[in-house]
């Protein structure tokens, strides 16, 4: 890989990068595996994840997109190395579309962080919460644990299986003569209408009695390791006796339906106490989260100039990027979202323009503080950061972004977070708040 940084131009900073042969073939190996895979296409014979997803999809779409998969990709480890800190996402200028066994050429165009001034750099003045547990608390959590933790008992109102009915079965199941162990039992709650049974099966004991026994005939795939994700149906005979409808009701929390019900605890008291602990961590835990938020918002209310357009535009197209990628993520789209929230698409524009807004100037605020204080982050803390918010092993996380690129963005956010606990550690009482939060 080679890099050449054009002189920058006012807020945005331009870098031509250069990807040799091989490093394109294995770039774009990894993004036509992931597409056939995303697109759902079954490997076949003779054809290669990029053949496959060729036949089946746009040609320029697919291009496109490989293009500016293999620019993105490779824009974080050029940053770093360029030692250039952008804001949002960068924008990319490719020269044709990038191709198996040969070079590619592309821009980064991006808008370059600002180095903001605050007119104080003194302590934050912040409240001083009272997140105290009372006994209201915990009466209301011991309220909340038998209500997620129903008993069943008989329904004297009905003696007939309805379409959305709580039973308690015996059943006997058999598979192509078979005894099937695991639908087999003697005594066991059924709800019917969630679909924990094949299509069927609730067709099969709808109607009947308690006491009575019917016999029900249902299909279901039947899951082995070649089957490759077709899996073969098969065909399941089994008797169902209904011993009865059942409804479900609060119980009372007494000291044996603790010992029951409730891991590690043995009374009512030990419940309380467990309530105790959990109520006063989540308490302190939401209460640092406010005076961190008031913290970082009162040093960005001492900002000396207004922020740049391009600043909030381009973290703004990372907010929606990210946005729109935990849709993907949850396979729901982004009007199903709005429906979903009572939402306009106006309405979700203004609310990622405020977080924008939010967060850019907290963050640039946050950076000027580390600045002028001399704030550092050592190895060690940023392992440690990386292993708050980041999934897996926080030392292979390091390595990879080392290797990959995105060093420095986690090095920024981590040193924010530092920053911003320092404020709170330093903070004086709100009631000697100055003028811009500073006392």
């Amino acid at each position: 890989m080679k890099y050449t940084v054009r002189a920058r131009e006012g807020e945005t900073q331009t870098i031509l990068v250069q990807l040799d042969a091989t490093e394109v073939t294995e770039r774009l190996r990894t993004f036509y595996m992931a597409a056939a895979q995303n697109a759902g296409l079954k490997p076949a014979a003779g054809l290669t994840a990029k053949q496959l997803v060729e036949q089946e999809l746009d040609h320029d779409e697919i291009g496109r997109s490989a293009s500016e998969t293999v620019a993105s990709r490779t824009a974080p480890a050029v940053l770093d190395q360029a030692g250039v800190d952008i804001m949002g996402v960068p924008n990319y200028g490719c020269y044709g579309y990038a191709e198996s066994g040969k070079t590619f050429a592309f821009d980064i165009v991006a808008t370059v962080k600002p180095n903001m001034e605050l007119d104080s750099y003194g302590p934050v003045a912040l409240p001083e919460i009272d997140s105290e547990v009372d006994e209201g608390d915990i009466d209301d959590f011991v309220s909340s644990v038998a209500r997620y933790h129903p008993d069943s008992v008989a329904d004297e109102s009905t003696n007939e299986v309805g379409a959305n009915s709580l039973v308690s079965l015996a059943m006997e199941t058999w598979r192509e003569g078979k005894r099937v162990d695991g639908l087999c039992f003697e005594e066991r709650e059924y709800q019917l209408g969630k679909g924990d049974m094949p299509e069927g099966f609730d067709e099969g004991i709808l109607g009947a009695r308690v006491g009575e026994t019917r016999t029900v005939e249902f299909s279901a795939p039947v899951p082995n390791r070649r089957s490759r994700g077709v899996f073969p149906v098969r065909s399941y005979t089994a008797t169902a006796t209904v011993k009865a409808i059942l409804k479900q009701v609060e119980p009372t929390i007494d000291d044996a339906w603790v010992a029951r019900n409730i891991t590690a605890c043995a009374s009512v008291a030990q419940l309380r106490e467990k309530a105790r602990r959990e109520l006063q961590q989540q308490a302190t835990e939401q209460s640092h989260g406010y005076l961190l938020y008031r913290a970082a918002d009162a040093v960005s209310q001492r900002l000396t100039e207004p922020v740049p357009d391009s600043a909030f535009a381009s973290h703004y197209a990372e907010l929606l990027q990210g946005f729109r990628g935990e849709l993907v993520s949850r396979g729901i789209t982004e009007q199903d979202y709005l429906s979903e929230n009572n939402m306009s698409a106006d309405e979700l524009k203004h609310r990622l323009m405020s977080q924008t807004r939010e967060q850019v100037r907290q963050g640039l605020a946050l950076d000027a503080m580390a600045r002028h204080h001399g704030i550092k982050i050592t190895q060690s803390e940023l392992k440690a950061y990386l292993g708050k918010t980041s999934q897996g092993n926080p030392d292979e996380t390091l390595d990879d972004l080392k290797a990959h690129g995105g060093l420095r963005r986690a090095e920024e956010a981590a040193l924010r977070a530092k920053t911003n606990e320092w404020l709170v550690e330093t903070a004086r009482p709100i009631e000697a708040e100055g003028p811009n939060g500073a006392v």
